[in-house]
């Protein structure tokens, strides 16, 4: 992910931080998304190939660490949840980072 010094800057006078650090790792991309979002700044995806090993790495893991990772996971989505209202994979997500007058 590439950000440009003013965006990095808007998010921090805005909320303080740039990630926030309630999440360990999962769902802290949706986060960012919809915090950018409220400060009016809409993210552009390229449209590159690329191959997301991390889906695979909780499968491929020992039993004990795949389970924690899904924990984890689980958690993440669950703070975001709370905290947010809503969960990452329902349809409303899509729509408030689209939404113009949406300010977090």
């Amino acid at each position: 992910m590439l950000t440009r010094r003013w965006v990095y800057d808007a998010l921090v006078a805005k909320d303080g931080h740039f990630f926030d650090e309630g999440f360990f790792n999962y769902a802290s991309d949706c986060d960012l998304a919809l915090r950018l979002a409220s400060c009016g700044i809409r993210g552009v995806q390229l449209d590159m190939q690329y191959y997301h090993y991390g889906s695979a790495s909780h499968r491929l893991a020992p039993p004990e660490s795949g389970a924690a990772q899904r924990h984890q996971a689980d958690a993440d989505r669950a703070y975001f949840e709370k905290k947010w209202g809503f969960r990452v994979d329902s349809l409303e997500y899509g729509h408030r980072p689209a939404d113009p007058n949406f300010r977090g």
